[in-house]
């Protein structure tokens, strides 16, 4: 998933476009029929495979949700450094009440956030977390709605 930064029209059968994934830019060969939808500036998701020395589009999907970008950096910035974010050295974030309330402020929108949608994005015990939330909400920065959910003030 990435940001659309450029786009060049290579030929009626090609298009390179250059995505920034937070960490980095890739350039890709992309048909440009796939980016009829697609703009600088829009974000995408795709899947590339390699053909030569290029990375070739197979699919590209425009991201609709506003909130997309922001769930797949905490994915890439995942608190246990896996195989994977050593591997591609992604940056390895450790998680306080400071992340939990930047999430809940980000994703709250009407109906707010749940413990269980925490827990799940942050990959947390709900036990554990439920210690940070109590610090925020000591602090006056988040509240608890009457389903259950939690708002930030």
């Amino acid at each position: 998933m990435g940001l659309i930064v450029s786009i060049v029209q290579e030929s009626s059968l090609d298009a390179n476009i250059v995505l920034d994934d937070g960490t980095a830019l890739v350039a890709l060969a992309t048909p440009p029929h796939m980016l009829s939808a697609a703009t600088v500036g829009t974000t995408v998701d795709c899947v590339a495979s390699k053909v030569s020395d290029k990375l070739r589009v197979e699919t590209l999907i425009v991201v609709q949700d506003v909130h997309a970008t922001t769930l797949r950096w905490f994915e890439l910035t995942y608190r246990k450094k896996s195989e994977m974010s050593m591997k591609f050295g992604y940056p390895a974030q450790e998680i306080d009440s400071t992340c939990v309330f930047e999430l809940i402020q980000s994703e709250a929108g009407d109906s707010g956030v749940s413990l269980e949608d925490l827990a799940s994005v942050l990959d947390l015990e709900p036990e554990h977390l439920k210690d940070m939330i109590l610090e925020l909400q000591l602090s006056g920065q988040v509240y608890q709605n009457r389903q259950g959910a939690y708002m930030p003030l």
